[in-house]
């Protein structure tokens, strides 16, 4: 490669790449406002992650569908208002805007605007600071606990941790053995845990079983958020 007679190329790959990234368990009350669940994505810092711990070897994703067409772009286009306008009011109103994307932070491990956003969304949720720690509306802390089975994750969640700790959120990392995970993934027993989703090109009832309303009280499913959500939730 040094001397030219080998090339190096990467080639365009119009399959869905899928998608890794942490699920946040939204059966559980604590995790109810929208606003509370965009502070944690705040406090994550991809780009230092990615710069320190995975060589810069990875780019970041925005949807299940990522590299396809079906992956959510811009604004709703007429056909798919079309299927939209029906349920306008029932779902949240983003629906009808921009889709969200994760924030880009400036690499350095603590981005303080960020953190900042974050702090104000978290006090807009009705999450103040009591005694240094981050309190819900009904006084009770905020806690969350990261449930993965082996230690691989392990340095891409302290850095994390650490930034939830400076929000005031008292968030900790536990390490199970697999068979005490299956149990507790299967039973929705978890705040936030890690699972990585594939999809083909040609999407069709399989769908289901990770984002239908029935699978969402189905033990065992692969519906680890509880999509869809209500209304007050994204």
């Amino acid at each position: 490669m040094k001397s030219g007679r080998v090339k190096r190329d990467v080639l365009p790959d119009d399959t869905p790449s899928g998608a890794q990234g942490w699920f946040i368990n939204t059966r559980r009350a604590k995790f109810a406002d929208p606003r509370l669940r965009e502070a944690l994505c705040d406090a994550f810092d991809f780009e230092w992650t990615n710069k320190s711990i995975m060589y810069g070897s990875y780019e970041r994703t925005a949807s299940v569908f990522q590299n396809s067409n079906m992956m959510a772009q811009g604004m709703p286009d007429a056909d798919e208002l079309a299927l939209l306008e029906p349920f306008r009011g029932r779902v949240p109103a983003e629906v009808f805007g921009e889709p969200y994307m994760p924030p880009v932070s400036d690499g350095s491990g603590q981005d303080r605007a960020l953190l900042r956003k974050a702090s104000q969304l978290l006090a807009d949720a009705g999450c103040a600071i009591k005694d240094g720690k981050r309190v819900l509306p009904g006084g009770e802390a905020v806690a969350v606990e990261f449930l993965i089975d082996e230690p691989t994750f392990e340095p891409h969640h302290m850095p994390f941790i650490k930034n939830l700790a400076t929000l005031g959120i008292d968030a900790t990392l536990r390490i199970v053995d697999p068979v005490q995970y299956r149990s507790r993934r299967d039973g929705f027993d978890f705040d936030i845990t890690v699972d990585r989703m594939g999809f083909s090109s040609t999407p069709g009832d399989s769908l289901r079983s990770f984002f239908s309303s029935r699978t969402a009280a189905l033990p065992g499913s692969n519906n680890l958020a509880a999509w869809p959500i209500r209304p007050s939730m994204r």
